[in-house]
Order: C-alpha cells, then sequence, then structure tokens
C-alpha cells in the first residue's frame, strides 16, 4: 500500500515481471500512409530493461535477433494470453503472497 500512496508501484511490477521472466514489450508498425498496415512499413520492437527501454527497427539486422529471443514461436504473447494459460499457477502465487503479507500494517 505504501508503494502504491507513493506512487512507486511500478518498481514493485518490474520486480514481479523479472521474477516472472516476463519482459514489457511493445510492437508498434509505423507507415506513411493511411489504412492497413503493408509489408513495407516498419515494423519497431521496443524493450524495457533495467529501466531503459530500447527499440529494434525492421530496418535494421538486430531485429531480427529481438524478435526471435522475445517472442514464443514467432509469436508475441499477451499479458491476457499469459494469465489465461497459467491462471492456475497465477493464483497459486496470489493465494501464497496474500497468505505471507501481514494486511494489517
Amino acid at each position: 500500500m505504501t508503494t502504491r500512496y507513493g506512487g512507486t508501484t511500478w518498481v514493485s511490477d518490474l520486480d514481479l515481471v523479472r521474477r516472472l521472466g516476463l519482459r514489457y514489450m511493445m510492437f508498434e508498425i509505423t507507415s506513411d500512409h493511411p489504412g492497413p498496415p503493408s509489408p513495407e512499413d516498419e515494423r519497431g520492437l521496443w524493450l524495457v530493461e533495467d529501466g531503459q527501454a530500447t527499440r529494434h527497427s525492421s530496418h535494421a539486422p538486430e531485429f531480427v535477433t529481438a524478435w526471435r529471443l522475445n517472442t514464443y514461436g514467432g509469436k508475441l504473447v499477451t499479458l491476457r494470453d499469459f494469465l489465461t494459460t497459467y491462471r492456475h499457477e497465477v493464483n497459486t502465487l496470489r493465494i501464497e503472497y496474500l497468505n505471507g503479507a501481514d494486511v494489517r500494517r
């Protein structure tokens, strides 16, 4: 609660994400034309590590490596998909956390 009221909840969030082996990522498509994206449009993969954001452009050679290392079989996995797939494990983690937390403080 202290971190929530102090506006630093993100510190705990980053620690939890790290412990779960997850990453904050954003995928963007940059286009010069209106309408749906085309294969020629630039793709950007943003990764957050150690509090620093790094962008990998599809126009650069390291994009393919970054994509392979940070996707599951070449596909992005959303937080919603992760929580759905691992709902029992996440619930167990939540229960263990709540049992260890002293909510009276």
